[in-house]
């Protein structure tokens, strides 16, 4: 991309090091984690798919869309790394930490290439500061800029939740795409152009978040590459930009339609949050990120919606003016020939944009995940300014040493911040109370998840305490009230158990769930009648859902229906093949109806995806026992 006159071998391997170093002793405390409950068990002890590297296995992943997003090369990863270390938390954490480490090192290399550019295309002429800034200044300036990115906190949950595999896989290719790019438009070299597509095509593979990066392309050509010739037509200039990026931007639209079908049932419309809200909480997010940039003390694993943002009032247009206010300021310094403001805004604002909350939104104002890479305008700025200061002070030893002072003070600052973030990503206790004690009167979803921990590990009453708690501030949460009911069921409060159940009826007669629960603890204390019709309704409201089938065939078995009971458990496997309950509920009509052969062909199936299953055992028992 340049030729890198500051890049000694020395240099490098000191600089390796400092990075790989430093990190290593900021995230010290990953010896001590566990897996999550929240998204690491659907990742990795849930899913069968990455627990044996075969071609089955290897299809499902690249055609797959669990946990609402197509990301193969992320569940490639994961595979890999349990085909070498197993259930083992400290190794798929020290991954993460790994491509984390090599990231670091991609934007010590990417800092030093975008300044490198801006001061020959902006400045190099113009004879300002930065102008006379040498080579190993701005070397020394991207180390410490990599340097701060590598130990910065925000970057904790991208790193110590195994779940995020997807955010630093990407961050290696987005990365690598970047300084691809700019080597194809340095040297104009196909090759390196070629380079460029194949990596943004991983780095949409390993998260679809990565769509933007044509647009980040476009304003890297503008700024710091500096294509566009003010001479030229517009139309001329335009052409200039999309030059070579059809391809890109064709990947783009297919990975964003994709993301919107796998997702689409995360999608809310105006109903759950209108679109001023949606804007409102799009400003305080942006000056949020950006503030906690700067001092990221107090981050939290979970940041509910402001009050302002929820009903919004004058004071919601506080963040608003903020923002309109920096775009203001910085046009007016981009009209003065003081384009960086500017450029790192646009580019912040790019990259967020699918995270943005603007047409997704879910529980979560904010995620401090969603600023690994857009934040990465505001490190090369930094990087800058750190290159002008230090020129600025190589003949003034005493100001050089009080901001060599600052700067390590600085980064041990951030480094004890993360090594403290870090140990709330130990457990699921540490994480969703530091959540709580941060937000109390809002955190119902740390509340409902602190819950679902208690509920998992048998302790009932603790998890309905903490339901309770998230119920008080979301009373109508259709998934709390089905776990407060699981936990009464569990303590065999069946009363309790069948009010939370009716509540979600109540609040939702259109939905089959509530029906589902209601006839599932009917079932459970053979009330079978009230258990049939509570599964014939759920059944007439979603007719193609697995959990329906499976009941609506129960019911058929159950009055002797056994032909319509197969019709159905038949349709179920098609859809679900390795459903357990169709399994066992496919052997047992099979059993009842004398089909001997396809009932022990429904056992085996069972006992191949989980060999301790009792029932399965039972059964295969009863059919070796039968005559003939």
């Amino acid at each position: 991309m340049t030729e890198y006159a500051g890049f000694s071998l020395s240099h490098r391997i000191l600089a390796f090091g400092i990075i790989a170093i430093a990190t290593v002793i900021a995230y010290g405390d990953l010896v001590n984690h566990q897996f999550l409950q929240w998204d690491d068990m659907l990742y990795i002890h849930n899913n069968k798919y990455i627990h044996n590297l075969n071609g089955a296995n290897l299809y499902w992943m690249f055609t797959n869309y669990d946990v609402g997003n197509w990301h193969p090369l992320t569940w490639l990863s994961l595979a890999l790394d349990f085909s070498v270390w197993g259930y083992n938390p400290l190794a798929f954490k020290s991954v993460n930490l790994a491509i984390h480490i090599i990231n670091s090192v991609l934007v010590y290399y990417l800092v030093f290439a975008l300044l490198q550019q801006t001061q020959r295309n902006y400045h190099a002429q113009r004879h300002t500061l930065f102008s006379r800034v040498t080579q190993r200044e701005l070397t020394s300036a991207s180390l410490l800029a990599a340097l701060l990115f590598a130990i910065h906190p925000q970057h904790v949950e991208s790193v110590s939740w195994v779940a995020e595999r997807k955010e630093v896989l990407c961050g290696l290719f987005f990365l690598a795409t970047l300084l691809a790019y700019v080597k194809y438009k340095v040297t104009n070299s196909k090759n390196w152009l070629t380079i460029t597509t194949i990596l943004f095509f991983c780095s949409l593979m390993a998260k679809p978040m990565a769509v933007t990066l044509p647009v980040v392309l476009i304003l890297i050509d503008i700024y710091p590459l500096n294509v566009i010739d003010k001479t030229s037509p517009l139309k001329q200039n335009l052409a200039q930009l999309l030059k070579n990026k059809r391809i890109l931007f064709l990947l783009s639209i297919i990975a964003a339609l994709i993301t919107l079908f796998t997702q689409r049932h995360g999608i809310q419309g105006g109903e759950y949050i209108s679109l001023e809200s949606r804007i409102i909480n799009a400003c305080m997010t942006l000056v949020l990120y950006v503030y906690k940039f700067i001092w990221p003390a107090n981050l939290s694993p979970f940041y509910p919606f402001h009050p302002w943002s929820i009903e919004p009032n004058l004071f919601s247009l506080i963040p608003v003016a903020v923002i309109l206010m920096l775009i203001v300021v910085f046009v007016v310094l981009a009209k003065k020939t003081i384009y960086f403001p500017l450029a790192a805004l646009i580019y912040i604002v790019i990259t967020l944009l699918p995270v943005i909350g603007l047409i997704k939104v879910g529980s979560q104002a904010a995620a401090d995940r969603y600023t690994y890479l857009p934040l990465l305008s505001l490190f090369v700025v930094l990087g800058g300014y750190i290159s002008i200061i230090l020129h600025a002070t190589q003949e003034k030893l005493l100001f050089k040493t009080t901001f060599f002072a600052a700067i390590a003070t600085i980064a041990v600052t951030f480094g004890m911040f993360t090594f403290q973030q870090n140990k709330i990503w130990k457990t699921d206790f540490t994480l969703w109370e530091k959540a709580i004690t941060l937000y109390p009167g809002l955190a119902g979803r740390a509340y409902s998840n602190l819950g679902e921990v208690y509920l998992n590990q048998g302790d009932y009453s603790q998890a309905i305490h903490y339901f309770h708690k998230a119920l008080a501030i979301q009373p109508d949460n259709t998934f709390v009230l089905e776990q407060t009911g699981k936990a009464h069921v569990r303590l065999s409060n069946d009363k309790l158990a069948a009010h939370y159940f009716n509540t979600i009826v109540r609040l939702h007669p259109e939905a089959y769930r509530g029906y589902m629960l209601l006839g599932d603890l009917f079932y459970s204390r053979k009330i079978v009648e009230q258990a049939k019709t509570m599964y014939n309704k759920a059944f007439s409201l979603m007719p193609n859902s697995t959990a329906t089938l499976q009941r609506k065939a129960l019911v058929d078995y159950l009055d002797g229906n056994l032909q319509s009971a197969l019709q159905k458990v038949d349709y179920l496997l098609m859809i679900s093949p390795d459903n357990i309950g169709g399994l066992q509920l496919s052997a047992k009509i099979h059993l009842k109806a004398d089909n001997i052969n396809e009932a022990t062909e429904s056992v085996n199936r069972i006992l191949e995806l989980k060999p301790e299953d009792s029932f399965a055992k039972e059964l295969l028992n009863t059919i070796q026992q039968k005559p003939g």
